[in-house]
């Protein structure tokens, strides 16, 4: 049964600037839990913690592989009622539904990532579908954020420092940003922050540079990136907004159709690429920060990804994406072809 559109839940609108969880750096023989907990996990991921975590009293354990509205709220809505500990394990989908169970049921909630893949650890919200369509939902943050660094360090490396990407759409997302703002289409609310752009632009610049240590497995390199996503989803949090971090480039992401088994990090990157494009902008140093951070760039097809480019136009005008160059551009356009051969993603 969905939820009364008229009571406080998950997918409320309100406007509030969330904190970020409580991270600890510590050893998963550490974590030893009292509390009957519910384990939301990959399965290849919690081969790896389960070994670690000294005590996990679990209630009830799920695999999800589904992130569509109907399901998500089945999970939550048949939370078992001696559970009082959310755990999530891995990344993905797996923390964004584990943040959706977590709120509805007023439950505090713990993340376990094995690979800095993402800055969904960090952040305040979770996506799930509804009827086919991505839709991003308050959810307020998890508790408590358990870093490992040992396993951090010895995940693949196409994973471990994936995350970049998420700092990394600062860069076309401050092109939206401005662009936006020449052409009167920012609402009240997202209006163009001077300072907001500048730590912004920061941020884009010290990941830029960090890259490859990152990409190396280096343990300060993979300590400095999650202080990165961290400023950057806290940066959103202030502005109540994320339209200094996100723009086309998630849209691409979330418009190409690509095999399940690509990851976020590998829809993202390509759409960087293809964004900064579509600005005339150089993709080169960027190309090769995400390259020397183990993201994989050659995931798409390049029929995948023409059709993802010319698909962008409607598509962020019937999902309400935040305006951008490309609300401006029809498909099959010179321009977008243009782009697409700028962006370097057919060769």
């Amino acid at each position: 049964m969905r939820h009364d559109p008229a009571a406080p839940s998950w997918r409320s609108n309100c406007y509030n600037v969330w904190p970020l969880p409580r991270i600890s750096y510590r050893s998963l023989n550490s974590v030893n839990e009292s509390r009957p907990a519910a384990l939301i996990a990959q399965a290849a991921a919690w081969d790896i913690v389960g070994k670690a975590v000294k005590q996990l009293p679990l209630v009830i354990q799920a695999e999800p592989s589904r992130d569509d509205y109907d399901f998500v709220e089945y999970l939550a809505t048949n939370l078992p009622a001696p559970v009082q500990v959310i755990y999530a394990v891995g990344d993905g989908l797996v923390i964004d539904i584990a943040k959706v169970v977590a709120s509805v049921n007023d439950k505090p909630l713990v993340i376990i990532p094995t690979a800095i893949s993402s800055d969904s650890p960090f952040s305040a919200s979770a996506s799930v579908r509804d009827k086919g369509k991505p839709t991003n939902e308050d959810t307020g943050p998890a508790t408590e954020v358990v870093v490992d660094m040992d396993v951090i360090k010895n995940a693949p490396a196409e994973d471990r420092a994936a995350g970049i990407v998420d700092v990394l759409s600062i860069v076309p997302a401050l092109l939206d940003w401005g662009y936006a703002a020449q052409k009167n289409k920012l609402t009240p609310e997202t209006k163009l922050s001077p300072w907001g752009l500048g730590l912004a632009a920061g941020l884009a610049s010290q990941t830029l540079k960090s890259a490859a240590a990152m990409g190396k497995g280096d343990p300060d390199a993979l300590r400095m990136l999650i202080d990165l996503l961290c400023m950057t989803t806290q940066l959103d949090n202030v502005l109540g907004h994320r339209r200094a971090s996100q723009g086309m480039e998630h849209a691409f992401a979330e418009v190409v159709k690509a095999d399940p088994s690509v990851t976020h990090a590998e829809l993202v990157g390509p759409g960087i690429l293809l964004a900064s494009a579509f600005y005339n902008k150089d993709t080169a140093s960027m190309r090769t920060a995400l390259e020397a951070a183990g993201v994989q760039l050659n995931k798409l097809t390049a029929d995948d990804i023409r059709a993802a480019a010319n698909d962008l136009p409607n598509f962020v005008k019937q999902n309400d994406v935040p305006y951008s160059l490309v609300h401006d551009l029809a498909a099959n356009s010179p321009e977008i072809q243009a782009a697409l051969e700028r962006s370097t993603l057919l060769k």
